[in-house]
């Protein structure tokens, strides 16, 4: 049996990965009015990260370099220059525009358009946030 992936967003601080069941409890759980079926689809969990962009753009070259002088490792995909079907991938991604630069974490997180400090920040969490995570689920149980 396939296991489905979602992603979890509590707030504008944490996404979280989780199992297609623990996505169906927890929306019984909270009463929550919606289902899977209604739900988008997710990206792909991916085990690098990914970055999508072109060297005509300013902010992504700012945030390679930013990646380079960290020594992260990432999949740079040029729009103009690579494959073909990055330019529908990036589509899917930022909602039908080719917005640059576009970033896929290792937890299948997306930003669009994000400032090298917010790929940084969620590269390199704060202290204390699985903390937080675990004192919310505490909370609504």
């Amino acid at each position: 049996m396939d296991i489905g992936y979602w992603r979890l967003e509590i707030g504008d601080w944490k996404t979280c990965v989780i199992t297609e069941a623990l996505c169906r409890e927890l929306l019984s759980k909270f009463n929550i009015k919606s289902t899977i079926a209604d739900m988008e689809e997710q990206p792909e969990i991916t085990q690098k990260l990914v970055i999508y962009g072109h060297d005509h753009c300013g902010q992504a070259r700012t945030l390679v370099r930013a990646l380079n002088q960290q020594e992260i490792e990432y999949e740079w995909r040029d729009i103009h220059n690579g494959d073909p079907t990055w330019k529908e991938e990036l589509r899917a991604l930022a909602k039908g525009f080719l917005s640059v630069p576009t970033v896929i974490f290792p937890d299948g997180k997306v930003m669009v358009e994000p400032w090298p400090e917010e790929v940084l920040q969620h590269l390199n969490p704060q202290p204390g946030l699985i903390k937080k995570l675990t004192n919310l689920f505490k909370r609504n149980a």
